[in-house]
């Protein structure tokens, strides 16, 4: 007797590939204004958030306290043109210890406009010598 032959087994077939994560850029027109140029993204840029002065101020401080007056600068540079008081008075500071006396003086300038009177205006005529 003898024993029937079995059926081939059927092949497996591969699982479909997966979606990319990152969906592909939108077409849009090139800078001659025909479509069909490399794709590029159109999104408009976000505009920038305004800096708040006093927070970036009580980063400055730890900073200060640190000694660490490029970081001073780095975390005051968002608001320099601020009317602020403050802003100026840490960044003359700062700038001094950084031996950039020209930026130095003119916040110390901008600070005195801005407080003309009290114990650091005080303090900062003494530094200008004026």
């Amino acid at each position: 007797m003898t024993t029937p032959e079995a059926p081939p087994l059927p092949t497996p077939t591969p699982p479909p590939a997966a979606a990319p994560d990152v969906a592909e850029p939108a077409e849009t027109e090139d800078h001659t204004g025909e479509s069909g140029g490399k794709p590029r993204t159109t999104k408009p840029k976000p505009k920038p958030r305004p800096v708040d002065p006093k927070g970036a101020i009580a980063e400055a401080q730890v900073f200060m306290l640190k000694n660490q007056f490029a970081d001073v600068v780095k975390a005051l540079s968002p608001v320099a043109s601020s009317s602020d008081a403050n802003v100026h008075y840490m960044l003359g500071v700062a700038y001094g210890h950084l031996r950039d006396g020209e930026k130095s003086r003119q916040h110390y300038a901008q600070f005195l406009k801005l407080q003309p009177t009290g114990k650091q205006a005080d303090r900062v005529r003494t530094i200008l010598g004026s």
